[in-house]
Order: structure tokens, then C-alpha cells, then sequence
């Protein structure tokens, strides 16, 4: 799971016991953004805990990995007990296409030259990225291809742009996928027709299952060219034969550095499907050439940790200030990226209440430098609580103080979530409550971009409400997409503002930014902000017990309906779960349970087989003979 996702875990499950913690992509403790802190945050819980857990860290192409115990309490650190090594059991060939000089050059790194880089041939005058891509992928037909975009417009663009010349491969297993991703999604979606294919796009916010799905049919072979974002980088293993990357970038976010393009390339010549593979790095105008034979000659860099490297003494120093006055509100500096202001604010949190608690942790030894008996007392007497009752600092690090003294007044004050009306989220009262969450949470402060928006929330309203009343994914986004026809919304393409006409094209933006919405916005933003309402308001009202009406699971499961709820509550991702609710007789209802019979594992339904035969094997007590 992600860091995130295990943080909220442990503070939901306390006393829940983990033996062994396996973090991979370790380096991303290095990474100037709020995702370290998570990583310092779960692991000082975990060796709180009676059981402390074996830790093991593992990190491509990372020179010194030991740098990572500093993450670690000084009782778990083993200097000797690390594993480093620059073997590859797999082979690449690594060529650069200069589509601005016109040169096709092949680089050797092993070559005792000071010029690794050697001219194999010169490009076409006519040649363009996508000619290009295609030139390679004609002359390897049996192969699998990657293709790593920048970003996700230029990867569904690209992909669309190069099935229009292929022609349908008349395959049953496509043939099926494309008509379940018109019944889920919608009906003039890209993937639904260029699949048929036997190409696909990968991007974030695909809904996980047919994530998974194209996944499982590129490592089958059934599709052959797969066109993605940085998710590549994020631990997808996928059998390439041949990388073609077109831009060093990620996303806005800017240049790879070596870790992130070492991460890429190591995409392609996966020991478990293949002993080689080709890399293909096209150069146009927006790239530098210097910049891509750095990162190709250059070993990557020693590592520090995100706490060490990126966030500097001022900001440190800030954060003291601030809570020497008493203040736990960390507000963003002019000319501070995003990213650094997360991981200012999410580190902030994990002191305040490491100092109150006189924890040693990894964190507070990042700040000892800065702090002494005097400022260490002084916060403690800023932050003293003479009301037992009233909130203490916490473990949630993506919610500050201030916002949870204002939610202790309101819960206390009466807020509590608006009823249903015949079992659903009424839209005028969901906005009335998000508003008031908008104020007492600061979103104009800590979610200016996204929640603190006025204009932004009342669309988000729109979507979560039909989200939680459970509409299906291809309803709920028929019905954006006529809400932004009926509105005249204004849509972006390549981050520029149009008018939505109502062709596929502007039908497939809407998708995904309604995709995006969810999963970003819905699934982890106002999740967050209703997980937090539901545990406040266990502890003021209903003395830590369950109650009825927690819209947290509303939005967690995506459903006012116990059924569906009960079926995900076991495994079921939701859109199984829904088709469960409405095919009845798959359910047991015998002895006031709820159970499935076994006929299922043969429905009609691929995804459902697929996932049914999962649970069966993992969760067999929930199935009855029929």
C-alpha cells in the first residue's frame, strides 16, 4: 500500500501488529514533496509499538543505500547489514535519435573513449517524433513497446494518433476488454477503440481495475504498444522489449534526475521476461541534448534524506517560530514550489508532536540544531492543554492543529452530517456542509488550488454527490458530461482554457478530468477531511463506537447502499461489488448472511471472473455451494 494509505491504517487499526515492513522505492525518502514525510511518520509509529517490526528498504541504482538507516531509530541501525550492488543480469542498448541535429547515435557505456556517443546514421529530413515511434515499433513486430510521455494529454494523444493507423485485430480477448470499457466508462472513450488494437494508454487516473487489466494484457502479449506517464516509474513491472522515451520531463514537475531516468530505463529488460532490451530516447526542440547525455553518462548522485537535502535551515527555522508562538498554522512562502511547502508543513506536524511527547524521533534530530531547552519549553507551554478534552497533536500529518481545534468546537457546537433523504446525498446539503468544512478546515489556506476554490468545490460537489449516491462510473460520467454542456464549462487541453463543444475530443477531456477528480480529489482529498470529521466525532459524541449516517464511508466505498458497502468491506473492488447488488442471484441471503455463490466464478463477466476468482481463493468462508 501506499505510505499514505498505511498511515491512516495504523491510526484506524492501533493495535494492529506488522512483523515485517517492506518499503520499496526507498529513494523516494529523498524527494522534495509531503510523500517523505509519510515514510519518517509510519515508520517512528511502527517501532513504538510492544512488536517491533523487521524493516527492509530496497532502492534501484542508489550508491550508498545505507544512508537510509538515518530513517530508522538508532536501536534498529546494523551498519553492516546492507546489500549493494552494480550487477545487472539484464543487457540494454541505448540509442539517442536527434530529431533536431538528424543523427542516430548509439551510446557505449563501456567504451574507454572520453566520447561514449558514437553516429550510427543520420535521420530522415521529414522525420517527426511520431514517425519516428513508428519506424520502430514497424521493425519489431513480435516486440513489446513502452513509450514514456511527459504527460498524460500527450500520452492518450500519441497512442490515439498512432492506432489510427493500425488496423483492428479482429482478437476476442480485445474485443471483450473494449466493450467492458464502453459499458463502464463511456462509450466514445479512446482506450475502448485503440485497444481493439492492440495498443493502449496508462495514466493515473485509469480506475484501477482496468489498470490492472491492460497490465495483464501487455505482459500477455495481447497488447504489444503501451503509451504512459511516470507511472512507469512507480514499481509497474512490464516485459518491454524496446523504452522509447520522448521527453526527460515529468509532467510540470520538470527534468528527471538520475534516479528517476535510472528508474526509467530500468522499465525495459526484466529479468523474468527477457535477457536485453532496446532504449530509444527521441530529442526534439524541447529537449537538451547536453541534458540527456548527462543523465546518460552520469552515475546517479549519493543520496540524503528529503529532511537533510531539501529542506533548509529557514524553513526550520520558521516552523520553531511559529510554534513558539503558539501557532500551528505553517502558511506557504513566496517563491516556494508546492512541493517543498508540503514537506515543510507534513515535517512540522511530526515535530510539534515530537516534541510535546519528548520523542527522539528522525524527524526532531533533524531540528536539534535549532532547539534548546528554552524553545523546547516554550513550545510545550504553548501548546499545554489544561482541557484534557481538547485536541492534542496527533498522528493524521496532513492535518495541522488549528484545523482540528476548529472541528472540536463545531462537532462540539452540533455539526454533524446532513441526513439522507430516502437513502441519498442531497447536492444542496453536501455543498452547505463542504463549505462549512471549507471554513473550519481553511482550505482557502491549505487547499487553495483545489478545495479552497469556490467555484472548483461546487463542481466537485456535483461529481461527489453522484459518486456517493452510488451511480456507476459510466452514468456518473454521462451525466458531467451534460452537466458541462448544460453549464457551458470551460475545459483545458494542454493546460490552456476552450470551449467545450461536445465533440470526442472534448467528451474524452471531461473524462478524465472527472477520472482525475476522483481519484484525486474524492478518493484521497475529501476522503481524508471525512475520515477525520468521523474519527472527531466518535470520540466527542458517540464514545469511539460506529454510528449511523458516517458519510466517510460513503465516499470510501463510493455507496449509500450496505450492500455494496458489505461486499468491498471484503475485497471486492466496486464496480464488482455493483454488479453483484444488481445480479441478486448470486447472493445467498440464507440465516441473515451475505453470501456468494460459487456459480459467480463463471458469470458472464470477465473483470468479475477475475476478480471473483481471487476472493475465492483468499476469502473462501464468503462463498456457499448454490
Amino acid at each position: 500500500m501506499t505510505p499514505e494509505r498505511l498511515l491512516y491504517t495504523l491510526i484506524s487499526y492501533p493495535n494492529i501488529s506488522i512483523d515485517y515492513l517492506f518499503i520499496d522505492e526507498a529513494h523516494r525518502m529523498s524527494e522534495a514533496d509531503g510523500r517523505a514525510a509519510f515514510y519518517f511518520k509510519v515508520i517512528d509509529m511502527l517501532v513504538d509499538r510492544p512488536r517491533t517490526p523487521n524493516i527492509i528498504l530496497a532502492s534501484p541504482n542508489i550508491p550508498n543505500p545505507e544512508v537510509y538507516f538515518e530513517a530508522l531509530p538508532n536501536n534498529q541501525i546494523d551498519k553492516n547489514n546492507y546489500f549493494k550492488t552494480s550487477f545487472s543480469p539484464v543487457s540494454q542498448m541505448k540509442y539517442l535519435l536527434d530529431n533536431v541535429e538528424k543523427e542516430f547515435i548509439v551510446f557505449n557505456e563501456h567504451s574507454k573513449n572520453k566520447n561514449p556517443f558514437k553516429k550510427l546514421d543520420s535521420l530522415s529530413l521529414n522525420d517527426t517524433t511520431e514517425t519516428i515511434i513508428e519506424k520502430i515499433i514497424s521493425r519489431n513486430d513480435e516486440k513489446s513497446n513502452l513509450i514514456y510521455c511527459s504527460g498524460r494529454d500527450k500520452a492518450v494523444s500519441l497512442a490515439i494518433n498512432h492506432a489510427a493507423k493500425l488496423p483492428y485485430l479482429e482478437n476476442e480477448v480485445l474485443n471483450e476488454v473494449s466493450k467492458e470499457i464502453k459499458e463502464e466508462i463511456h462509450a466514445d472513450y479512446y482506450l475502448a477503440d485503440i485497444i481493439k488494437k492492440g495498443v493502449s494508454y496508462h495514466v493515473g487516473y485509469l480506475p484501477a481495475h482496468i489498470r490492472t487489466r491492460i497490465e495483464t494484457l501487455y505482459r500477455e502479449k495481447e497488447i504489444k504498444t503501451l503509451f504512459s506517464t511516470s507511472t512507469l516509474m512507480e514499481g509497474v513491472n512490464l516485459p518491454a522489449d524496446n523504452l522509447i522515451v520522448i521527453s526527460c520531463r515529468i509532467g510540470r514537475k520538470g527534468n528527471m534526475n538520475s534516479v528517476e531516468f535510472k528508474n526509467l530505463l530500468g522499465r525495459v529488460g526484466r529479468i523474468e521476461y527477457n535477457l536485453y532490451g532496446n532504449v530509444f530516447i527521441i530529442r526534439d526542440k524541447q529537449m537538451s541534448k547536453k541534458t540527456i547525455e548527462d543523465l546518460l553518462k552520469n552515475d546517479v548522485q549519493k543520496q540524503e534524506l528529503a529532511l537533510t537535502s531539501q529542506l533548509k535551515d529557514d524553513a526550520k527555522e520558521y516552523i520553531i517560530q511559529q510554534f513558539m508562538k503558539g501557532c500551528s498554522e505553517l502558511n506557504q512562502h513566496e517563491g516556494q514550489k508546492v512541493e517543498e511547502y508540503d514537506l515543510m508543513r507534513k515535517t512540522g506536524l511530526i515535530l510539534l508532536k515530537d516534541i510535546i511527547n519528548d520523542r527522539d524521533s528522525v524527524v526532531r534530530r533533524q531540528f536539534n540544531h535549532l532547539l534548546n531547552d528554552r524553545t523546547i519549553s516554550t513550545i510545550k507551554q504553548k501548546f499545554k492543554r489544561d482541557d484534557s478534552n481538547k485536541p492534542q497533536p496527533d498522528d493524521d500529518i496532513n492535518i495541522s492543529l488549528d484545523q482540528t481545534d476548529n472541528l472540536f468546537t463545531e462537532i462540539s457546537n452540533g455539526l454533524k452530517y446532513p441526513k439522507l433523504v430516502e437513502g441519498r446525498v442531497q447536492y444542496k446539503d453536501l455543498l452547505d456542509f463542504l463549505n462549512k468544512l471549507r471554513h473550519l478546515f481553511k482550505w482557502d489556506i491549505y487547499e487553495s488550488d483545489t478545495l479552497g476554490n469556490g467555484n472548483r468545490l461546487k463542481y466537485y460537489a456535483v461529481i461527489l454527490a453522484r459518486w456517493m449516491n452510488g451511480y456507476g462510473l459510466s452514468l456518473l460520467l454521462k451525466d458531467t458530461i451534460d452537466y458541462t454542456a448544460e453549464n457551458n464549462r470551460i475545459i483545458y487541453k494542454n493546460f490552456e482554457k476552450i470551449k467545450y463543444e461536445g465533440t470526442q475530443e472534448h467528451k474524452n477531456i471531461v473524462i478524465g478530468e472527472t477520472l482525475q477528480i476522483i481519484d484525486n480529489i474524492i478518493l484521497f482529498s475529501i476522503a481524508n477531511y471525512f475520515l477525520k470529521f468521523s474519527t472527531e466525532y466518535k470520540k466527542l459524541i458517540t464514545d469511539n463506537q460506529p454510528f449511523d449516517n458516517d458519510w466517510y464511508e460513503y465516499v470510501e466505498y463510493g455507496s449509500t447502499n450496505s450492500l455494496t458497502i458489505f461486499f468491498q468491506r471484503n475485497g471486492l473492488n466496486r464496480e464488482t461489488a455493483d454488479y453483484i447488488r444488481n445480479h441478486q442471484e448470486y447472493i445467498d441471503f440464507r440465516n441473515n448472511e451475505h453470501k456468494l455463490k460459487k456459480s459467480l466464478l463463471n458469470c458472464s463477466k470477465q473483470s468479475v471472473r477475475d476478480e471473483i476468482n481471487d476472493i475465492y481463493y483468499n476469502v473462501p468462508e464468503l462463498f456457499v455451494e448454490d
